[in-house]
């Protein structure tokens, strides 16, 4: 978490304008897609909790979330990983910790379509809590792509998007400290409305071990 920042990404960079389905169909009403990539090496069931986590936080907010592991061996096989990011389309990845970010749960851009969660912290305050590794993990993926659909650059005073989860709000499992505000939610869909109004010219950039710069 901490303040949303430029997010790194070692790779070669394809520029690709996704077209937008017609207002009023059924995709264009829908929710949007996540690929994740594991980079880090979260175990098969932390990741598959750390989906089902955030595809329920979105649920409360009204919206579906298609979640996509680009890190098995069906998704490469299929190849729909390696195609242009749609306009409804956002990519979680999964790495260790850079040294300059030692305080921090993940990072992202606002208005962008990468998040990056560190899997490093997440399972240290798994260490310490009897919250399991793939709930925290999903609860800080929902938090920061919540940052990329946002779109004002702030935290809320409180629920999953407040500035940082302390050990004893995680500890309590307070279900409103999990969830969308009612406001976030709802600025949410606006600009989810916008992506799909315009279509989005998106940056595809490879998944690769984090390099070293913002």
């Amino acid at each position: 978490m901490g303040a949303p920042g430029t997010a790194f990404f070692a790779a070669a960079l394809c520029l690709c304008v996704a077209s937008a389905p017609r207002a009023g169909t059924p995709e264009a009403a829908a929710g949007f897609m996540i690929r994740a990539y594991n980079q880090y090496g979260l175990s098969g069931g932390e990741l598959r909790l750390a989906g089902a986590t955030l595809q329920q936080i979105f649920h409360h907010a009204g919206r579906g979330v298609d979640w996509q592991d680009c890190s098995s061996t069906a998704a490469r096989r299929s190849g729909r990983c390696e195609q242009a990011l749609e306009w409804n389309e956002l990519v979680v990845r999964i790495v260790a910790r850079p040294q300059a970010e030692k305080d921090a749960l993940g990072q992202s851009l606002r208005g962008g379509s990468l998040a990056t969660v560190f899997g490093d912290s997440i399972r240290d305050v798994a260490g310490t809590s009897p919250v399991e590794t793939g709930t925290i993990a999903g609860r800080v993926m929902a938090h920061e792509v919540g940052h990329l659909l946002l779109t004002a650059n702030r935290h809320s005073p409180d629920g999953l998007m407040r500035t940082a989860f302390t050990p004893t709000e995680i500890a309590n499992r307070r279900p409103a400290d999990w969830l969308f505000s009612a406001s976030d939610a709802s600025a949410m869909k606006e600009s989810l409305a916008v992506r799909h109004q315009r279509g989005s010219i998106v940056e595809l950039r490879r998944p690769r071990a984090a390099g070293s710069g913002k």
